[in-house]
């Protein structure tokens, strides 16, 4: 009851050396931090309270008829940083002896060394090859496989991916509705990727709520498949999964994330995870820049999908540095400056024992921040320098 009284005294103590302009500041602080929150808290939950009421509400109908056997291709992207593990090989036997008619196409992007020592594999499994002279990008190097082959239905993946033994037939039973345009797997943490193993988990949270709701908003490029007739191709400065999945969710078409086909993205090495969010996050704005006049024209809910995931997932690093600076200039404003020593020596601690020392959990904190902040730098360069 003592401690109680006591923290009472210090809350109103504090509150009564407040000026108009800390309150104000504390308030701004409040909004974003609720801001950056929202698309992985109480967006969640307000899609998760959505699918319980539909599910309520809904009453039997029949299945939809399957729509005939179709040919697939598989699209392979292959790079310097991928290259072509051993693995990847067995995996391609092993679907060639499943679906003898499957059409598989690989594209090396620049350079690859590992190209010629596996030829005689790749040609062992029929594998129709072509490089670009020079890192051209994967949205080149799709459509460049998109336009080679007749198939039905087009696969896109990475050469780094784990491929299912019953790819074609899993993807088959999704596509079977003939209301669903794209497919996309379930992405799970890489060995070695701790920092974003919660972030992974809390995400194919999100895509399964979403999907189960209507359509999730955009594919994950490390393994989707398109009907070919709902096919666009990306322009080469945009990201390929995103501009061709929500081409397909604005021509009516639903995008679906299936939990039954899971893959793990290629690891980043250390420090590669800024690049690639900066990369991705600029990438991505180029393709809100091209698609927002479309999206805008979206149902509402599939549109509140879009802003909740996408849109406050970009900018969600400002939000949480507006929140943070708002409180501490506040509390210096009311004679308080203990919080604004309090973070400076967070971060340094941070960035000591996780940067440098990389010690756990600080390591994976470091990691975190660090995604944070290449993402929010890779959306504040494409709104300042558009292509």
């Amino acid at each position: 009851m003592r401690i109680a009284w006591v923290l009472l005294a210090e809350i109103t103590q504090l509150w009564s050396g407040l000026t108009m302009s800390s309150i104000a500041l504390f308030a701004l602080a409040g909004t974003s931090l609720a801001l950056a929150l929202h698309a992985f808290v109480t967006y969640p939950l307000s899609l998760y309270l959505l699918r319980r009421w539909q599910r309520a509400a809904q009453v039997p109908v029949k299945w939809l008829r399957p729509v005939p056997a179709t040919r697939h291709a598989l699209c392979l992207y292959a790079t310097e940083a991928t290259g072509l593990p051993r693995p990847m090989l067995d995996q391609l036997r092993t679907l060639r002896q499943r679906y003898p008619r499957l059409q598989m196409l690989l594209c090396a992007d620049g350079e690859l060394p590992a190209l010629a020592e596996a030829g005689e594999a790749l040609a062992a499994c029929r594998v129709e090859v072509c490089a670009t002279p020079m890192v051209r990008g994967k949205s080149h190097a799709m459509n460049l496989l998109a336009r080679r082959t007749p198939a039905d239905v087009l696969v896109f993946a990475n050469a780094g991916v784990a491929l299912d033994a019953q790819l074609i037939d899993k993807l088959e039973a999704h596509f079977a509705d003939r209301e669903i345009g794209c497919v996309c797997a379930t992405l799970e943490a890489a060995p070695g990727d701790g920092a974003l193993l919660g972030y992974r988990r809390i995400d194919a949270w999100i895509r399964a709520l979403e999907s189960d709701t209507g359509s999730t908003v955009g594919a994950n490029g490390s393994l989707f498949a398109v009907r070919a007739a709902l096919y666009h191709p990306a322009p080469d400065h945009a990201l390929h999964d995103m501009y061709v999945s929500l081409m397909v969710l604005c021509g009516g078409h639903r995008v679906v994330c299936a939990g039954d086909l899971r893959v793990q993205p290629v690891p980043a090495g250390r420090g590669a995870t800024f690049r690639l969010r900066r990369d991705m996050a600029y990438n991505a704005l180029c393709v809100h820049r091209l698609m927002w006049s479309m999206l805008a024209r979206l149902d509402a809910l599939t549109l509140y999908k879009y802003v909740s995931h996408k849109l406050l997932r970009w900018f969600s690093g400002y939000l949480v540095a507006v929140a943070l600076g708002s409180v501490v200039i506040g509390q210096a404003l009311s004679g308080h400056f203990m919080p604004a020593a309090v973070l400076a020596s967070g971060v340094a601690l941070v960035w000591v024992l996780g940067e440098q020392l990389r010690l756990p959990p600080f390591a994976q904190a470091f990691d975190a921040l660090s995604a944070l902040g290449g993402t929010g730098l890779g959306a504040a360069h494409a709104l300042l320098h558009p292509r």
